[in-house]
């Protein structure tokens, strides 16, 4: 008797006598033990209650243990359950339409009390190996998305500013050294625009280094909402932010970009925290 044993098992017959004798055998051995004497009410027994393994008998009236495998075998919860047939007929036609159902064992009764145990031990052992191997699966995807999530985050905090999440000085240089090589290839225009925030040190001194980082923080959101999707923008460093314009017909094009842009922040103010603030761009 195997009284730590913790497998559920389903028998699934429409005889009681079958019924019994089963769940004495392997009640004795440890075994949870459930019965169904249809195979309707063994389908909604396993929508509420998942079992380790199904003993399955063949023929019933109304639905045929070939019907009821099938069905479960359908069902993305049940599928993996592995079926044991219990059947007296011993053709070769009923074997091979037992597996070609899913099920994973054909026994013939009268059946061997020690042949039986001897078979459910080795499903439910193989099973048990299919559970850990997909756990070790889904584990080992887990560790694959957060160590990816982590990679993301490392070379994202190496290329932006962490104060403003613009591009930093090195991102920057690559999309511009990018838009250059374009330009030479494709023979087109590139500007460049050099922003700095007027009077920022006095802001600074006056109000206080966190008061100087919600301004650049705001300028950075308001430059976002000015640039192009095919435009580089990027901090420097400071107060001094850098924008890179590919695709510009000529210099004076744009000379009025850059006059367009300093105009639209003279008019504006950036207000942060208690304070507001008027904050002039030269470019």
């Amino acid at each position: 008797m195997i009284s730590e044993n913790k497998y559920n098992i389903l028998i699934v017959d429409d005889l009681s006598e079958n019924l019994r004798l089963l769940t004495n055998i392997l009640s004795a051995h440890g075994y949870t033990v459930h019965a169904a004497k249809s195979g309707a009410s063994a389908l909604q027994y396993l929508q509420a209650n998942l079992a380790d393994l199904v003993l399955l008998d063949v023929v019933m009236p109304g639905m045929d243990g070939y019907q009821v495998c099938e069905l479960l075998k359908s069902d993305e919860r049940t599928r993996d359950i592995p079926v044991i047939f219990l059947s007296s007929a011993d053709h070769v036609f009923n074997k091979t339409q037992a597996f070609s159902k899913g099920g994973v064992d054909y026994m013939l009764k009268p059946f061997h009390e020690e042949e039986l145990l001897a078979r459910i031990n080795v499903h439910l052992s193989l099973r048990a190996v299919q559970k850990q191997l997909v756990e070790q699966n889904i584990q080992l995807q887990k560790e694959i998305v957060e160590r990816k999530q982590a990679q993301e985050k490392i070379l994202y905090l190496a290329t932006h500013d962490a104060l403003t999440g613009l591009p930093n000085r090195a991102l920057l240089q690559e999309r511009i050294k990018r838009d250059l090589a374009l330009a030479r290839r494709y023979q087109r225009e590139v500007a460049i625009l050099f922003i700095d925030l007027d009077r920022f040190k006095q802001i600074n001194d006056s109000l206080g280094h966190h008061v100087g980082d919600e301004l650049l923080k705001a300028a950075a959101e308001r430059m976002k909402r000015c640039v192009r999707e095919t435009d580089s923008l990027g901090r420097l460093g400071g107060d001094e932010f850098v924008i890179c314009l590919p695709e510009i017909i000529s210099a004076e094009v744009a000379s009025l970009v850059a006059k367009k842009f300093s105009k639209r922040w003279r008019n504006h103010s950036i207000s942060r925290i208690t304070h507001c603030i008027s904050a002039e761009v030269s470019v």
